[in-house]
């Protein structure tokens, strides 16, 4: 496997080759629409799509309205559509506009519902059976015929694509980064499958994750440039630890609440979140640089402490580093990265 990785680095036609043996057509994608690799089950789903590319054309139509020429526009090719078509298009990006985008889609429970139920029904002709809300189920499947015709091609060739690019490399990973999560996390894996549907768009933050019944988790990454090659290894473990940290929930959590009660200090806003960003960071560039890779940037670096959390990178790199190196335990770093705050 050493050979495929130094080849992925330099050679996009090997790429191609291997995603080329993964890319078919709609009629096909109706039988083999889910790859399961290791510890994620992957899909490239009609409706799930469809649902998250209104969302955002409705979004980017609402913001072009009031915004710079510069700023992103709706999709071009929906000015090439018949008179009739586009009307009956621009009609579901009303009901969007209206009616989901006062909604989040990671925070409402009702999205929440409709983006699992979606997923769902990704091989189904028609919504009937989904239990969606009627008028949902009415736009969808209107517009559902000028998606496929117009859109659904190019977003499905690029959604499989990435599966084929990130495949070689879960099958290659999973296992020690699964080994180094939990052991950082003390916390243990899920049983069942990951789901992840790939899609153009999934939220502003390009990644969302779920939970339902048991140990079901359900990822939603888009292709977004910022989430393709190595950085699609990382973002999906990183997507996956969520079911293992939480703002209240597990070990880091519990550790964090316990040591600014005993300091009295407030608990350090999105510090669970940035743990989990640097960890999925570090044991990704880690294992990477293990081949070769030695100019791997993890995604926190990218703009993001300093967006997010500029007081909380250089803690992280001090206290919570030793600890992933196996140089300082798990309370003592808890227990530095309150005081350093």
């Amino acid at each position: 496997m050493k050979s495929i990785f130094a080849l992925m680095r330099n050679a996009v036609p090997v790429i191609a080759l291997i995603a080329s043996s993964l890319t078919v057509t709609m009629g096909q994608a109706a039988s083999s629409s889910a790859r399961n690799i290791g510890p994620f089950e992957f899909h490239s789903g009609f409706w799930i799509n469809l649902h998250h590319f209104l969302y955002e054309q409705a979004l980017l139509r609402k913001q072009a309205a009031g915004s710079a020429p510069t700023a992103k526009k709706p999709a071009g090719l929906q000015n090439e559509l018949p008179a009739e078509q586009r009307q009956q298009w621009d009609s579901a990006l009303d009901y969007y506009t209206k009616t989901m985008l006062k909604r989040d889609l990671l925070l409402d429970e009702g999205m929440v519902t409709i983006n699992d139920q979606l997923g769902e029904a990704e091989r189904a002709p028609d919504l009937s059976r989904s239990g969606l809300p009627s008028d949902l189920l009415k736009i969808l499947e209107g517009v559902a015929p000028i998606y496929r015709a117009r859109w659904w091609p190019q977003h499905d060739r690029a959604n499989r694509f990435w599966i084929a690019v990130v495949t070689p490399m879960v099958q290659q990973f999973s296992g020690t980064l699964i080994n180094q999560l939990t052991a950082a996390y003390k916390a243990k894996w899920p049983t069942d499958p990951i789901r992840v549907d790939v899609v153009e768009y999934a939220n502003w933050a390009g990644a969302y994750t779920t939970f339902g019944s048991g140990e079901k988790v359900h990822i939603t990454i888009s292709t977004d440039p910022g989430n393709q090659g190595f950085a699609a290894l990382e973002l999906l473990f990183h997507e996956a630890s969520h079911w293992m940290v939480g703002p209240y929930d597990g070990a880091v959590a519990r550790a964090i609440a316990r040591e600014c009660k005993a300091k009295n200090k407030p608990i350090p806003n999105g510090l669970w979140h940035a743990i989990i960003f640097y960890t999925a960071g570090e044991f990704t560039r880690r294992n990477l640089s293990e081949y070769r890779v030695s100019d791997y940037t993890p995604y926190g670096y990218r703009g993001l402490y300093a967006r997010a959390w500029p007081n909380l990178q250089r803690p992280l790199e001090l206290y919570w580093q030793p600890y992933l190196e196996g140089t300082v335990d798990f309370d003592k770093a808890i227990s530095n990265l309150i005081d350093a705050l």
